[in-house]
């Protein structure tokens, strides 16, 4: 198939139920058809004939893949008749229980053939898992912080750290929603595999080569806007940037009343260090408008006045 042709089997699949493997096989057929890049307006192509999220088509290719990887370990591959019959949600549980314990992680995928484990039940074992590990990958990160790998040891920290972050609530970190100039946001993961921005995340690296007040004043303007695009919202700072200024914004937020935003620290060990957590939701909730307006975005460019 051509590229048009490959755009239309999307779209026709779009309007059928129970076919993510399909779905993200054409998907990564397209892409590679491309020349392999998942980031840019390809895969934007293959949102806009989908109606599918670019991170949720990313999601589906990766678990389309673990799961091509390991089928041949399936006890009882004969009665699969179709890949799509596999929950896309559970498999996607499954492929990061086996990024963490690959024995564990096969032993799941064949319950979840045989249909003997409900989402729910390997939500709690992955629940388990990650609380028993949660800090192995941030106490690895041992290097001392510098601005310029400060941001990927920042987002290391979280993906680690997001058990605690999101109090047990399984969530994805990836790259922000369009139009959204931060660093990271974690998506939230449900049954059904759809997907909704639930926190944002800034990381601040602040070596004093910059009046701190000039940098506090942006901060605060930036912090109170896009937290309304999200029902968290978190600040990442570098411990270098001084406990007395942490403490400082902190203290302005609480007289602010933003309820929504939680301030961290990334030590130089690699872990995070929690200063103030969230306390409610965002008083305005923006995201729903955001989605709609970037469903529809291109119909509202094109229109003329």
């Amino acid at each position: 198939m051509n590229n048009e042709e490959m755009l239309k089997e999307i779209s026709r699949l779009s309007r059928m139920k129970n076919n993510w493997y399909s779905m993200a096989t054409i998907s990564e057929q397209y892409i590679v058809l491309q020349g392999g890049d998942r980031t840019g307006q390809h895969i934007q192509n293959i949102a806009a004939n989908s109606g599918l999220h670019p991170n949720t088509l990313n999601r589906m290719m990766s678990v389309r893949n673990f799961l091509d990887s390991v089928k041949d370990q399936i006890q009882n591959c004969k009665k699969v008749v179709d890949l799509n019959d596999l929950s896309y949600p559970n498999l996607e549980l499954v492929k990061r229980l086996y990024q963490t314990n690959q024995k564990l992680g096969i032993k799941l995928l064949n319950e979840v053939v045989e249909g003997k484990i409900t989402f729910r039940e390997l939500r709690k074992k992955y629940n388990e898992i990650i609380a028993e590990n949660m800090d192995n990958a941030s106490s690895k990160q041992t290097a001392k912080i510098k601005g310029r790998n400060f941001k990927a040891l920042a987002l290391a920290a979280i993906k680690s750290a997001s058990y605690r972050l999101f109090e047990g609530q399984i969530m994805t970190i990836d790259s922000p929603p369009r139009l959204l100039s931060i660093d990271a946001a974690a998506y939230e993961l449900s049954p059904t595999g759809s997907e909704c921005a639930y926190a944002g995340f800034e990381f601040i690296a602040y070596h004093g080569q910059t009046n701190w007040n000039t940098i506090l004043d942006t901060l605060l303007h930036r912090s109170v806007f896009l937290c309304n695009f999200f029902k968290r919202f978190w600040i990442v700072f570098s411990e270098n940037t001084g406990r007395e200024c942490i403490s400082g914004f902190s203290n302005i937020l609480q007289m602010l009343d933003c309820p929504s935003i939680g301030v961290a620290v990334l030590l130089e060990s690699g872990q995070l260090e929690v200063v103030h957590s969230p306390t409610g939701d965002s008083i305005q909730n923006w995201s729903q408008k955001l989605e709609t307006f970037l469903e529809r975005r291109s119909d509202l460019l094109n229109t003329k006045p």
